[in-house]
């Protein structure tokens, strides 16, 4: 029986599924795969890593949608564009409103598209 809580328990959402059936490809690696490429190719495995999440930040980079910052209109503007990672990335121009009240704290009114 397991006592207290593990740090990865609270994260989690509950699942029908138990861990062996939702783990996949990734924990076979993990569980198998990785003890068996570590004593054969050393720290190379360790590179590989390396290697594959800076190709997944690039991938994430140059195709995924940016939607920082936008409405929900222009977000549905964006989205049925023909290219939308090119429609998400162009420059605005907004004019921005900034009031300040009596005690010195700013505050943005409002924000107009120019």
């Amino acid at each position: 029986m397991q006592k207290g809580w593990r740090s990865s328990k609270s994260h989690r959402t509950p699942s029908p599924l138990q861990t062996n059936d939702r783990s996949g490809a990734a924990g076979f690696v993990n569980t198998f795969a990785a003890p068996i490429a570590i004593q054969n190719i050393t720290y190379w495995f360790y590179a590989f890593f390396v290697f594959w999440d800076c190709f997944e930040a690039l991938f994430i980079y140059l195709f995924f949608v940016e939607t920082r910052g936008r409405t929900l209109e222009e977000l549905d503007e964006v989205f049925e564009s023909n290219n939308p990672r090119k429609a998400s990335t162009t420059k605005r121009k907004v004019r921005t409103i900034e009031k300040v009240d009596e005690t010195g704290h700013s505050n943005v009114a409002e924000v107009k598209e120019v």
